[in-house]
């Protein structure tokens, strides 16, 4: 499998960097991708797109799964404990990984500063617009993102630093996961969004996900199952 990364949204360091953490975790029993080397013995190709383009490229060995997203299962219970064991052994798992220098850090006030600056609320209300909301539907979006993200701000801002940070996956959900016939995780991937962070951010995100496609239980009892889980 062929992966192609735009060269300056990523440097081809970074992305080897990943790519070598991404091969240690095998050695914790974390399912990653089996990531092949290319020329030199690296992970990480530059080569031109048809279009004439600069573009780097990793690849890895071929894998038959389920996806989530694309089957008719329901996210019960026992996805929900799979997907929680697993975020606990993969932090398990980085915690014990040194972490490279030039590995960004994940600033979570920084990202909502960003997230409801002027020029995202624009692009918010393009969105909503071209996908034909009503003036009522984006307000009420609106308002809500506002008290909700100051509302983080401030907690966030009388919290800093209340808990030790190291290698998170960023983006673990529910999309970046296979699964065997049985429904248990057989490969994680898109590690390139790594960063150094608390890990409660991971807990958090990949909760947005328990509700994948509307096709889930209860998704406040998962959501309390998934916390328990992991914290267990």
């Amino acid at each position: 499998v062929l992966k192609i990364y735009v060269q300056d949204l990523i440097s081809k360091d970074k992305l080897e960097i990943y790519s070598n953490i991404v091969e240690s975790l095998q050695a914790f029993g974390i399912p990653s991708l089996d990531l092949i080397r290319g020329i030199n013995n690296k992970f990480v190709q530059k080569v031109k797109n048809t279009n004439g383009r600069n573009v780097l490229a990793t690849s890895s060995k071929y894998i038959v799964g389920n996806y989530l997203g694309e089957s008719d299962k329901v996210v019960d219970e026992k996805i929900v404990k799979s997907i929680a064991s697993m975020l606990r052994r993969l932090h398990s798992a980085l915690g014990k990984i040194s972490t490279p220098s030039n590995v960004k850090e994940f600033n979570v006030l920084t990202n909502l500063n960003e997230f409801l600056s002027k020029k995202s609320v624009k692009l918010t209300v393009e969105f909503f617009e071209t996908n034909n909301y009503s003036i009522e539907e984006i307000d009420s979006y609106l308002n809500f993102l506002q008290d909700n993200g100051e509302k983080l701000i401030k907690y966030f801002s009388h919290n800093q630093g209340f808990e030790s940070k190291h290698l998170i996956y960023v983006d673990f959900n529910l999309n970046n996961l296979l699964f065997n016939d049985n429904w248990e995780i057989i490969k994680m991937f898109d590690f390139d969004t790594m960063a150094v962070g608390p890990i409660n951010y991971d807990v958090g995100c990949s909760m947005l996900y328990l509700d994948l496609a509307q096709k889930s239980e209860s998704t406040e009892r998962l959501i309390k199952l998934y916390t328990n889980t992991y914290f267990d």
